[in-house]
């Protein structure tokens, strides 16, 4: 099914308000195999609205948002009942109920699909589209949905192995969350359970052996929060100790119910002085090695042992910039005694920088406690350095 969609309002297109709608409607598509074909933004008026709904009237599905209301300028619902009219377009009236807002939708059903119209508050048309959603799918048709969420890779990496390894993007669609995060969600469909079982089967053999042990759930949840239930399920403890990540790390897993179960403590030891006064790090050693090496980096990880005592502990040195050789960084993970070094080169901004260190930290960890760090090796580009504490 091929959909088009037409945001709706004069403020859309002043450069203040951010289009967030038409993102949130791609995603959800995909979801259940809709593919969109083009997207517009026009102001709330009749003539332009019908413009819009004209150039799109060889797709199967259109979908609007905004203009639903009670003042001058909502003109949605009117413009396309009169469009429908004009073109002695027979259809069903289906409305979908706005349980966040006061004014309901409205799908006008006919051929394969039809004209969805929604509010423009995002919090009432994406509850209101999820809510209906079941009205695209084909009733005779059996499906499938799958989601899964991936460590380490980016969007575009994660798009090419897929391809390289055939997998269609008919039945797979990559999306990034608004951290860098990828995941996967597949959709597929078909007349027979029997003939969608074996494609199933097919495709998601081919996405697991494409990207295996990176694979780290198959439901809508982040890494921070997956970690989070692991170390609970495990009854471990974690402490942080960061430098130039800032608190990011131990931050975004605070933010995650349930986090006081597994975290002990966490400093931020910007400074050569604080990562002395607190985790012990000679500055005789800052001096010899530099403040960002893989010697620092372990002499991070034994002190925040020794403060901490916790299962797993982690902590980074690193350049995030502007000055210094910028985007070179370490990240240690100890675990049962051994400290993982990771060694990262990254020519980016600070910001991204930092997120992407946060990410890899918590990727990592997951990876280490699951005790699939190697199975993960053939998979990733990593740099790493093992101490045992017992050598």
């Amino acid at each position: 099914m091929k959909a088009a969609i037409i945001n709706i309002g004069n403020e859309l297109l002043d450069g203040k308000i951010r289009n967030g709608n038409a993102e949130f409607i791609m995603n959800e598509l995909a979801t259940i195999g809709v593919s969109v074909e083009r997207q517009m933004v026009v102001i709330d008026d009749e003539v332009e609205i019908i413009n819009a709904l004209d150039i799109n009237r060889d797709k199967d599905l259109i979908l609007t948002t905004g203009g639903l209301g009670t003042t001058d300028d909502d003109k949605t619902r009117e413009t396309v009942e009169k469009y429908l009219d004009d073109n002695k377009i027979e259809h069903q009236m289906i409305f979908m109920k706005n349980t966040k807002g006061y004014f309901d939708g409205v799908f006008y059903k006919y051929g394969k699909a039809g004209i969805m119209i929604f509010p423009g508050p995002p919090r009432e048309m994406n509850t209101m589209l999820r809510n209906n959603l079941n009205l695209l799918i084909d009733k005779q048709a059996v499906s499938i949905r799958k989601t899964y969420r991936l460590a380490f890779l980016t969007e575009w990496d994660t798009h090419e192995r897929l391809r390289n390894n055939q997998v269609s993007t008919k039945d797979v669609n990559t999306f990034v969350d608004s951290d860098g995060s990828v995941y996967l969600k597949l959709y597929m469909e078909d007349k027979s359970q029997e003939a969608l079982d074996k494609a199933y089967i097919e495709v998601d053999n081919k996405i697991k052996q494409t990207l295996g042990p990176l694979i780290y759930a198959n439901e809508d949840i982040s890494r921070e929060r997956h970690l989070i239930n692991t170390l609970i399920d495990k009854n471990y403890s974690l402490a942080c100790a960061e430098s130039y990540t800032g608190g990011k790390i131990i931050s975004s897993l605070i933010e995650i119910p349930d986090a006081s179960k597994v975290i002990e403590e966490a400093f931020i030891t910007y400074s050569n002085e604080a990562k002395n006064e607190i985790l012990n790090v000679s500055i005789e050693d800052i001096d010899r090695y530099g403040v960002v090496s893989k010697e620092i980096c372990h002499a991070m990880l034994k002190g925040l042992y020794e403060h901490s005592q916790a299962d797993v502990c982690i902590a980074t040195t690193g350049y995030a910039g502007p000055t210094g050789d910028v985007g070179s960084i370490y990240l240690g993970i100890r675990y049962k005694d051994v400290n993982y070094i990771f060694r990262h080169y990254m020519k980016h901004s600070r910001r991204w920088i930092m997120n992407k260190s946060k990410n890899l930290a918590i990727d990592y960890t997951y990876l280490i406690i699951n005790d699939l760090l190697d199975a993960a090796s053939d998979k990733i580009e990593m740099e790493l350095i093992k101490i045992n504490e017992d050598n």
